[in-house]
Protein backbone atom coordinates (compact mmCIF):
# COMPACT_ATOMS: atom_id res chain seq x y z
CA UNK A 1 0.00 0.00 0.00
CA UNK A 2 1.42 3.58 -0.83
CA UNK A 3 0.42 6.64 -0.26
CA UNK A 4 -0.04 8.48 -3.42
CA UNK A 5 -1.60 12.16 -3.95
CA UNK A 6 -3.56 14.39 -6.91
CA UNK A 7 0.13 16.26 -7.04
CA UNK A 8 1.23 13.10 -8.55
CA UNK A 9 -0.67 13.78 -11.44
CA UNK A 10 -0.71 17.68 -11.67
CA UNK A 11 1.71 20.59 -11.40
CA UNK A 12 1.37 22.79 -8.83
CA UNK A 13 4.12 25.71 -8.31
CA UNK A 14 6.48 25.07 -5.39
CA UNK A 15 5.36 21.44 -4.78
CA UNK A 16 7.80 20.36 -7.42
CA UNK A 17 9.58 17.11 -5.04
CA UNK A 18 6.36 16.24 -3.54
CA UNK A 19 4.75 16.13 -6.70
CA UNK A 20 7.82 14.26 -8.01
CA UNK A 21 7.79 11.40 -5.68
CA UNK A 22 3.88 10.85 -5.21
CA UNK A 23 4.75 10.21 -8.96
CA UNK A 24 7.14 7.70 -8.52
CA UNK A 25 4.98 5.90 -5.99
CA UNK A 26 2.52 5.73 -9.02
CA UNK A 27 5.42 4.17 -10.67
CA UNK A 28 6.53 1.73 -8.37
CA UNK A 29 3.02 0.65 -8.05
CA UNK A 30 2.81 -0.38 -11.49
CA UNK A 31 6.70 -2.23 -12.11
CA UNK A 32 5.99 -4.18 -8.65
CA UNK A 33 2.74 -5.47 -9.78
CA UNK A 34 4.74 -6.28 -13.07
CA UNK A 35 7.88 -7.81 -11.08
CA UNK A 36 5.90 -9.27 -7.95
CA UNK A 37 2.45 -10.43 -9.84
CA UNK A 38 1.43 -12.59 -7.01
CA UNK A 39 1.51 -9.08 -4.67
CA UNK A 40 -1.25 -6.91 -4.89
CA UNK A 41 0.14 -3.58 -5.06
CA UNK A 42 -1.83 -0.10 -4.96
CA UNK A 43 -1.09 3.61 -4.95
CA UNK A 44 -3.96 5.33 -3.17
CA UNK A 45 -4.94 9.56 -3.54
CA UNK A 46 -6.36 9.49 0.29
CA UNK A 47 -7.75 13.20 -0.74
CA UNK A 48 -7.01 16.03 1.71
CA UNK A 49 -6.45 14.78 5.02
CA UNK A 50 -6.19 16.63 8.18
CA UNK A 51 -2.46 15.55 9.14
CA UNK A 52 0.38 17.54 10.61
CA UNK A 53 1.35 17.94 6.73
CA UNK A 54 -1.56 20.26 6.51
CA UNK A 55 -0.70 21.95 10.11
CA UNK A 56 2.78 22.41 9.09
CA UNK A 57 1.50 24.40 5.45
CA UNK A 58 -0.88 26.47 7.08
CA UNK A 59 1.40 27.71 10.09
CA UNK A 60 4.97 27.59 8.49
CA UNK A 61 5.00 27.21 4.61
CA UNK A 62 1.90 29.40 3.03
CA UNK A 63 3.87 32.38 2.77
CA UNK A 64 5.78 30.23 0.23
CA UNK A 65 2.86 28.64 -2.22
CA UNK A 66 1.09 30.03 -4.17
CA UNK A 67 -1.23 32.02 -2.43
CA UNK A 68 -4.45 30.80 -4.41
CA UNK A 69 -3.45 27.45 -3.39
CA UNK A 70 -2.75 28.50 0.17
CA UNK A 71 -6.14 30.37 0.26
CA UNK A 72 -7.95 27.35 -1.28
CA UNK A 73 -6.56 25.00 1.49
CA UNK A 74 -7.69 27.23 4.49
CA UNK A 75 -10.68 27.81 3.06
CA UNK A 76 -11.10 23.72 2.82
CA UNK A 77 -10.48 23.79 6.27
CA UNK A 78 -12.45 26.25 7.60
CA UNK A 79 -15.73 24.71 5.87
CA UNK A 80 -14.82 21.64 7.49
CA UNK A 81 -13.60 19.41 3.97
CA UNK A 82 -10.09 18.02 5.29
CA UNK A 83 -11.26 14.11 5.49
CA UNK A 84 -10.43 12.59 9.25
CA UNK A 85 -7.39 10.56 8.89
CA UNK A 86 -9.32 7.50 10.20
CA UNK A 87 -11.67 8.00 6.70
CA UNK A 88 -8.96 7.28 3.90
CA UNK A 89 -7.13 5.61 6.61
CA UNK A 90 -9.91 2.50 6.86
CA UNK A 91 -10.25 1.64 3.61
CA UNK A 92 -6.34 1.71 3.06
CA UNK A 93 -6.04 -0.80 5.31
CA UNK A 94 -8.82 -2.96 4.41
CA UNK A 95 -7.01 -3.00 0.32
CA UNK A 96 -3.84 -4.00 2.34
CA UNK A 97 -5.62 -6.79 3.66
CA UNK A 98 -7.48 -7.93 0.97
CA UNK A 99 -6.89 -6.01 -1.93
CA UNK A 100 -8.16 -8.21 -5.24
CA UNK A 101 -5.00 -8.73 -7.27
CA UNK A 102 -7.04 -7.03 -10.09
CA UNK A 103 -5.92 -3.77 -8.56
CA UNK A 104 -2.39 -4.69 -8.73
CA UNK A 105 -0.68 -1.86 -9.89
CA UNK A 106 -3.24 0.94 -9.91
CA UNK A 107 -3.61 4.31 -8.59
CA UNK A 108 -6.79 4.82 -6.89
CA UNK A 109 -8.47 7.81 -6.09
CA UNK A 110 -10.40 8.10 -2.76
CA UNK A 111 -13.90 8.99 -2.66
CA UNK A 112 -16.04 9.57 0.26
CA UNK A 113 -19.97 9.72 -0.84
CA UNK A 114 -23.10 10.00 0.78
CA UNK A 115 -23.81 6.28 1.62
CA UNK A 116 -19.91 5.41 2.75
CA UNK A 117 -16.47 5.10 1.34
CA UNK A 118 -14.74 4.18 -2.11
CA UNK A 119 -11.96 3.72 -4.07
CA UNK A 120 -11.91 4.62 -7.92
Amino acid sequence: MLCSSGAAVKGTSTWGCYSATKGALNNLALTLAQEEPDITTLAVRPGVVDTEMQSSMAKLHHGKMDQNDAARFRQMKSDGQFLRPEQPGNVMARLAMNGPIALNGKFLRYVLCGLGQAVN
